[in-house]
């Protein structure tokens, strides 16, 4: 697999589990399921969350001197982007057992989403970091 489309890849795996999380919280707002001060919570602990990530990801497409035309190891890819995905959809599912309607509050939420923050922040960087800054083969 080429460098470029990986890397793209990842950025859009990101930002569409963000964007996701963020519709589905607008949503619930929108229905009424969330008040204002809940949705604030939200978005705003959800950048954190995110922010470790996204800073690595962006951060790298702006310095990185992998040619265009880098082969990279599927390997790394796949696991890569087997672990974001996995990582999103945890947040993602998390999020919507909150919205719907069950004995659960804005803390809990909160407390899960940092969690999984802080016991993953260094796997999931650290594999993106790995990946962006491997050189591939140019062919």
């Amino acid at each position: 697999m080429r460098f470029q489309p990986a890397r793209k890849a990842i950025i859009l795996v990101f930002l569409s589990g963000l964007a996701a999380q963020i519709g589905l919280a607008l949503t619930s707002y929108c229905l009424k399921q969330i008040f204002v001060d809940e949705l604030t919570t939200i978005i705003v602990n959800l950048l954190q969350v995110y922010s470790v990530h996204l800073a690595v990801v962006l951060s790298t497409a702006f310095f990185s001197d992998t040619s265009r035309n880098a082969k990279l190891n599927g390997t790394v890819f796949i696991a890569s982007i087997s672990l974001i995905v996995l990582w999103n959809l945890l947040l993602i599912t998390r999020l919507v057992l909150f919205i719907l309607p069950q004995k659960d509050n804005i803390d809990l939420l909160i407390n899960f989403q940092k969690d999984i923050a802080a016991n993953s922040n260094f796997l999931i960087a650290g594999l993106i970091a790995y990946f962006f800054s491997v050189k591939g083969k140019s062919s």
